[in-house]
């Protein structure tokens, strides 16, 4: 799909700039029939073997980290939500053969929680409803639009939940109302929101903490009940032993319950006294 002038072109390493800092890799994707160069970083290189066979053959791989908060760490490990996918997804067009970490980050603490390891095989089984040929259709739309604006620097924002996209071109003329001045919307910190309600996530239930090792504990379970090895119960001036049926015990249930009496119940001491005493003023007023 290169044109005949690029494929003929040699390259020349004085015309690339060095990175001040870190690594950077570009990528040429095809897109139908549009060419897409990608200038991306990497975080981290790790030197692994080659593979399984060749373990004295040793290369350096891609790593990339996803940090995330967890809420729930009392109960186990939030599973990734559907952007976070998309990220790790992502990472693994741009870096080939690229190993992921999920760093589980207790909210309320700080501290991490677990480093989670993932492969590209088994972030394939964990795209749930994520649609990889979904996310390439809207991109290649989006570069469409982007091919037919005029040359210079952009900038693209999009809501959660809207199907639309705004496009921004950077000015230098004086700030109009339809400019969006990216200082003044970002120099000072974030304001408090409103509601500092957090999105449920569910639970991974695959994935134990050492909290569960320790206490001997499944994900996703509440704690047990304490349960006493014997419980006292005063019947008719005895006491009546009542212990728990071990496994293989039949437990008999009463299926007919008693009617429930019209009329509450009275103490017989009290009510007798009441009649006696009405009976003695009953006699009085006959004499």
């Amino acid at each position: 799909m290169l044109p005949i002038e690029l494929q003929m072109l040699v390259e020349d390493q004085s015309e690339y700039t060095e990175p001040q800092e870190g690594n950077l890799v570009y990528k040429l994707f095809s897109l139908d029939d549009m060419l897409l160069l990608v200038r991306c970083s990497i975080q981290k290189i790790e030197t692994r073997p080659r593979s399984a066979k060749l373990r004295k053959l040793r290369k350096q791989f891609p790593s990339y980290l996803l940090p995330k908060l967890s809420y729930q760490s009392y109960y186990g490990v939030e599973a990734l939500t559907e952007s976070e996918i998309c990220q790790l997804w992502t990472e693994s067009l741009l870096h080939s053969n690229c190993m992921f970490y999920v760093g589980h980050i207790d909210a309320f603490t700080s501290k991490l929680l677990m480093n989670e390891e993932i492969t590209a095989q088994q972030l394939e089984e964990k795209f749930g409803t994520f649609k990889t040929a979904n996310a390439l259709n809207i991109l290649q739309h989006i570069l469409k639009k982007v091919t037919d604006l005029q040359e210079g620097s952009y900038l693209f924002t999009h809501a959660a939940g809207d199907s639309s996209v705004t496009v921004y071109k950077s000015s230098l003329e004086k700030a109009t109302r339809a400019v969006y001045n990216l200082h003044k919307a970002h120099s000072s910190l974030p304001t408090v929101p409103a509601t500092l309600s957090v999105p449920w996530v569910p639970l991974d239930p695959n994935l134990p903490l050492p909290y569960h090792f320790n206490h001997g504990r499944v994900p996703c379970t509440f704690p047990p009940r304490p349960q006493g090895p014997w419980r006292k119960q005063k019947t008719n001036g005895k006491r009546a032993h009542m212990d728990t049926p071990s496994h293989g015990q039949q437990v008999s249930m009463e299926t007919k319950s008693k009617p429930l009496p019209t009329k509450p119940f009275k103490k017989e001491g009290v009510a007798a006294k009441k009649k006696k005493k009405k009976t003695g003023q009953a006699k009085k007023m006959k004499k």
